[in-house]
């Protein structure tokens, strides 16, 4: 029985289709976003005149203290259309949350940062990749080349300083998973902060140009060095979203465009495997986000 369950479940792993896994893993980074706007953050106090916000416009004042609330259900709402079948209905809601969260970043700069941004920049991007067709799909997949590629340069510059890669950084990283199950783990790798951290700078530093100027089977394999480095801070339980839309991101301008790298049997079973991974965290975390918003009406 056991082994008629195990021989089923890798045939269902082998037929797994790539591209569609991709798809799903952006749709699932954009359902986390919309409940984490709900749940996590401050955007809601937003309307309260006394909680202090400094817009990077002004222009952003007027919309953060009158339609924050609105922006954000719409957004939520917006996410039924996923359950279309057309790519063109289901590029509004990567259109609506992405410019809803570009708005919120831009109201408030105490609460701006630049990963945040360029990710939010993304969704957009992605709903337009599904409403084109041919030529302009191409102009697209450049575009969110670019977005992808800016983030981690920036992203890297930032990392070139003694504090971060002195590993101070990377241990109040992994210390913020010290009540989850898998903490011990995590906490042996404290005394490699150091080592992570510059691990770290490694990464975003090379993979612009992996991205820009590498081609073929030796692209495939390093881009495999980004996939251990997001799913360690997802552990952490930071920065959810960013570490989830870029692993969809690598795949999707990989994959996309590149469908004959799939017959290469190693590089099809490890790409399918961190997809896997990263789409049972997304709906894992999925579920928990569900209920803290359970919470908020009950």
């Amino acid at each position: 029985m056991m082994l008629t369950v195990l021989n089923r479940a890798l045939d269902l792993f082998k037929g797994f289709k790539l591209t569609n896994g991709i798809h799903l893993l952006w749709m699932l980074t954009l359902i986390i976003s919309a409940l984490k706007n709900l749940t996590s953050w401050d955007f809601s106090k937003f309307e309260d005149p006394s909680f202090f916000i400094s817009p990077i416009f002004n222009s952003f004042e007027y919309i953060a203290r009158n339609f924050t609330s609105e922006l954000i259900w719409i957004s939520f709402f917006s996410l039924i259309f996923l359950f279309s079948k057309r790519g063109s209905v289901q590029s509004i809601p990567f259109i609506v949350n992405g410019s809803t969260n570009l708005i919120l970043q831009l109201s408030d700069y105490l609460s701006m940062h630049h990963d945040m941004v360029l990710s939010s920049l993304l969704f957009p991007a992605y709903g337009f990749y599904l409403l084109t067709k041919n030529y302009w799909r191409g102009v697209v997949n450049r575009i969110i080349l670019a977005i992808a590629a800016s983030t981690y340069l920036v992203a890297g510059i930032v990392k070139l300083n003694p504090d971060f890669l002195s590993g101070e950084v990377v241990e109040v990283l992994l210390q913020r998973a010290d009540h989850l199950f898998y903490w011990p783990v995590l906490e042996y790798f404290i005394q490699y902060s150091s080592l992570l951290a510059w691990y770290a700078l490694v990464v975003e530093l090379i993979e612009p140009i992996v991205l820009l100027f590498f081609s073929g089977i030796l692209k495939l394999y390093l881009m495999l060095l980004v996939f251990p480095f997001h799913l360690g801070i997802l552990l952490t339980g930071t920065g959810t979203v960013y570490n989830l839309i870029y692993p969809a991101v690598f795949m999707h301008l990989i994959f996309n465009s590149n469908e004959e790298y799939l017959e290469n049997r190693f590089i099809s079973y490890i790409y399918r495997l961190a997809l896997l991974v990263f789409i049972s965290f997304s709906l894992f975390y999925i579920l928990l986000r569900i209920n803290d918003l359970l919470r908020m009406f009950l």
